[in-house]
């Protein structure tokens, strides 16, 4: 980590960790299913602030994989629940 983030962590500015977040999973394909962030990506929001920015995104955690909170969170795409 640089001294920029560190410098928006300390300030208390969330939002910086809350926006990468948000601006990755933004960027990935509709056929992706999974993803993977790694401690320093959330750091500043914590596991459940990643967990909050993925349910905007349609993602949930990964039930087939270990929560490892300090090392990595696996997220999946939700399921598409049919409203007919």
């Amino acid at each position: 980590m640089g001294p920029w983030p560190l410098r928006h962590e300390r300030a208390g500015d969330l939002e910086l960790y809350r926006a990468r977040i948000g601006e990755r999973l933004g960027r990935k394909k509709p056929t992706d299913t999974k993803a993977f962030f790694r401690f320093h990506t959330y750091r500043g929001v914590g596991a459940r602030g990643l967990l909050d920015v993925a349910a905007e995104h349609g993602r949930q955690l990964d039930p087939d994989k270990k929560l490892r909170q300090l090392r990595r969170v696996g997220l999946t795409r939700k399921a598409r629940q049919d409203t007919t």
